[in-house]
């Protein structure tokens, strides 16, 4: 998994876009990790359709 979340391109941009937001600064790193978590699930369904 941590692979994976290595090879989203779009990720970086993304998380500095959520450090960056007071509304995520409150609990940045839950946020983080629930996105890293949906991300994975939802690449994961698309892969499995196939």
């Amino acid at each position: 998994m941590f692979q994976f979340i290595q090879q989203q391109q779009d990720l970086a941009v993304l998380l500095k876009q959520m450090e960056q937001c007071s509304v995520y600064a409150l609990d940045t790193e839950f946020i983080k990790v629930d996105t890293l978590y949906r991300l994975c699930c939802t690449n994961r369904r698309k892969v499995e359709l196939f």
